[in-house]
């Protein structure tokens, strides 16, 4: 039951102004888990702690503790998630608040947080009377929850002969006292505020809550039309609107170590909606690899994959590296991981050839087995003065020589088509064609094309042999 995750360490800021007109600062911080709930009741105020384990409900949560009347203290136990909905205003929570008497005298229960049933009963069992019901009863009353913030809280208790002469004589102490606490708070809520908002922290959110969806755009024979691939891509969108797009979202995944488990998610998706006889034998989903995070745990990620789904072997993988620069450190383990898995039958690519700045450099420790043209050199061709254009027929010579079967990225225009066409290329993908689609309509397009395939090929079979 007790879950806790520290983003921040607690902070706990506790000021009394006694009997003798002395203001006390303590920190309670060294004794979380151990809090003590003896106050002079006589104080009053509020108080704030940081977040902890509370073992008379078992749960974690920021305690706040108040004097009430007739001598008791009236606790609560608050959701650090609630604060962080209250800090965030864009995560749903299904969280209790609720404030109780630690003595069984009264509770309060915050309005929309408890239903009138969970209340009733818990009115029902504070009114018996049962001492055990405090401890065991309320835990099936607040909702199982991921903690994740502490708080930053200051309290204030006086019990001098009057607050006016206590702040008048340490006025100064006082003072000084409240503007830490504030310019510390700012801080902090400034550092939460940056830090929920980064696109890193939101990946991660977006990663639990399932918000990144895979579509696939079809790779095109250019002679025949038929789809012979799709290369997989990512789509990132909460309550249907898009967050970011994958040339902003990639780089910061790359950059927190988040794109493997993101690659990992969809393509077990694509996996499990294409592996029951969908996909056509020679078809093949093409996956992007970032170089600095293939290792050896990848190497088993794609064999463990390729046996729990029957209808995908090595003729129906193909893997893309993107040109990113290789660091040095996993030049080896690179190398020797994308050797093995060639040796398995696994054809591997490079992706966007041409815009980054080691793509020569892959062609040694790669042995690619065919190259993408990057979209930027193939919207080139009706530029044919441009640079990129030169550029462009000097890739398409380099791949020829090297035998390297050829795709080019981004063709929208018939223009674009037949130039590549008339330089002997032949697969192509890009709005020409079809854009990317969600994975429903995917699947269904492809067992449409497959079908409508197949009936063609069957004429052509019937006329062949009525010829004859």
């Amino acid at each position: 039951m007790h879950r806790l995750s520290y983003d921040l360490p607690g902070v706990e800021a506790f000021a009394m102004v006694n009997q003798f007109n002395e203001v006390r600062c303590t920190n309670w911080l060294r004794n979380l888990g151990n809090l003590s709930l003896d106050l002079p009741l006589q104080h009053s105020g509020l108080h704030l702690s940081g977040e902890e384990y509370i073992g008379l409900v078992g749960k974690t949560g920021v305690l706040a503790y108040r004097p009430g009347s007739e001598n008791t203290l009236i606790v609560s136990l608050i959701s650090s998630t609630y604060l962080r909905q209250a800090l965030a205003q864009n995560i749903p929570i299904g969280d209790s608040i609720v404030l109780f008497n630690s003595f069984a005298r009264k509770h309060i229960a915050m309005n929309g947080l408890l239903n009138s049933g969970e209340i009733a009963q818990l009115e029902q069992g504070l009114g018996q009377g049962d001492p055990e019901f405090d401890v065991i009863e309320r835990r099936s009353l607040m909702t199982q929850t991921s903690l994740q913030y502490p708080s930053v809280s200051v309290g204030y208790f006086y019990n001098p002969p009057s607050y006016l002469s206590a702040l008048q004589q340490r006025l100064p102490e006082v003072s000084l006292f409240i503007a830490l606490s504030l310019l510390a708070a700012w801080g902090w809520l400034a550092y939460r505020h940056n830090k929920v908002n980064s696109i890193e922290y939101q990946i991660q959110v977006g990663l639990r809550q399932h918000e990144f969806e895979p579509e696939l755009q079809p790779i095109v024979d250019m002679e025949t039309g038929q789809w012979v691939g799709a290369e997989m891509l990512a789509r990132w969108r909460r309550a249907g609107r898009t967050v970011a797009y994958p040339d902003e979202f990639i780089p910061a995944a790359e950059a927190s170590r988040r794109i493997k488990t993101l690659t990992r998610v969809l393509t077990e998706r694509v996996f499990k909606s294409l592996d029951g006889g969908t996909l056509p034998d020679d078809f093949y989903i093409s996956i992007n690899l970032s170089p600095n995070h293939v290792d050896e745990r990848t190497e088993s990620a794609i064999v463990a994959l390729a046996e729990q789904y029957p209808a995908f072997n090595t003729n129906n993988i193909r893997f893309e590296i993107t040109e990113h620069g290789l660091q040095e450190t996993g030049r080896r383990r690179f190398q020797d991981v994308v050797s093995r898995l060639k040796q398995q039958g696994f054809l591997f690519g490079l992706d966007d050839f041409g815009t980054g700045q080691s793509g020569l450099e892959y062609f040694s420790n790669l042995s690619p087995d065919f190259l993408k043209i990057d979209r930027r050199f193939v919207n080139a061709i009706d530029s044919p003065e441009s640079i990129d254009f030169q550029l462009l027929k000097t890739i398409v010579q380099l791949a020829q020589s090297l035998n390297l079967i050829i795709i080019a990225e981004g063709v929208e225009t018939e223009q674009e088509r037949d130039w590549l066409q008339q330089q002997g290329i032949r697969f192509a993908q890009g709005w020409y064609y079809e854009k990317a689609l969600p994975l429903p309509i995917f699947r269904q397009r492809l067992k449409d094309a497959s079908m409508q395939f197949q009936t063609r090929s069957d004429d052509l079979v019937d006329a062949v042999t009525e010829h004859s």
